[in-house]
């Protein structure tokens, strides 16, 4: 019976050793190619603050800051951290625009007192009315503690304490998701990474809706986008420029 028991604790610390070792290998495929976020860099008018494994980009305004995107921590500490470094607070917070409604997108959002702008097809995503249809983001729903409060339709431009923010439709990551542009930057969420080797890559499968969609809607990008943006910001990569989407082939 010994024997049995041990032979049974052999097999199951193998399994999870296995396990653990396909996570690490599509972990590694899905992020660690990824050129990495450094917190506090710049990106054109944004100051980068990573949150875990993804950017907030706060952006100066004429009495505050302006967020693309929430981050993933709920409680908002390295928000916080990232404004105070900025000579801000969260209550400094003027809006927030978002390129998905992906809970590790949306979490801060939820506390504090700033409207919510996203492509409105990406409502329901947000506030957890739909769940998106890929195979992860599909899993569960958002729990309803962020709501799209400013819904805007594609090539809307909205200035928000004189921060002008353009708003481009780039669906397929999931079905709102957007390219938000703000001066010489276009901030495309998870419709694209840049890898450590300087190349642009597409949305992740396993976290999209339909990446045919998104390689689509990279391609056609460039002639949407105003001459003024230099450089592409991303929501789990560092910046790359625009020459990299203007050369992007799926």
């Amino acid at each position: 019976m010994r024997r049995w028991i041990s032979m049974f604790v052999r097999i199951g610390l193998a399994a999870v050793v296995a396990l653990a070792v396909v996570a690490g290998v599509a972990w590694y495929q899905i992020f660690g190619q990824n050129a990495p976020l450094v917190d506090g860099a710049t990106v054109g008018p944004a100051t980068t603050i990573v949150d875990g494994f993804v950017a907030i980009y706060a952006i100066p305004s004429d009495t505050g800051v302006v967020l693309v995107d929430a981050g993933i921590d709920p409680g908002g500490a390295a928000l916080d951290a990232g404004l105070a470094r900025m000579g801000r607070t969260r209550a400094d917070v003027r809006a927030i625009f978002l390129t998905h409604g992906h809970g590790d997108h949306i979490a801060a959002a939820a506390h504090l007192a700033a409207p919510v702008y996203a492509i409105a097809a990406e409502a329901p995503i947000v506030s957890g009315a739909e769940r998106p249809t890929s195979m992860v983001g599909g899993l569960s729903a958002n729990d309803g503690s962020v709501t799209v409060t400013h819904p805007l339709e594609d090539g809307a431009t909205v200035t928000v304490d004189g921060v002008e923010v353009t708003v481009l439709h780039l669906p397929g990551h999931t079905v709102g998701s957007a390219a938000i542009v703000v001066g010489d930057v276009v901030f495309l969420g998870d419709s694209a990474n840049s890898h450590a080797d300087g190349s642009l890559h597409g949305a992740v499968g396993i976290f999209s809706d339909d990446t045919a969609l998104v390689d689509a809607g990279l391609k056609a990008l460039p002639g949407r986008l105003p001459p003024s943006v230099t450089r592409l910001a991303f929501g789990h990569s560092a910046p790359l420029g625009v020459d990299a989407l203007r050369a992007y082939h799926p």
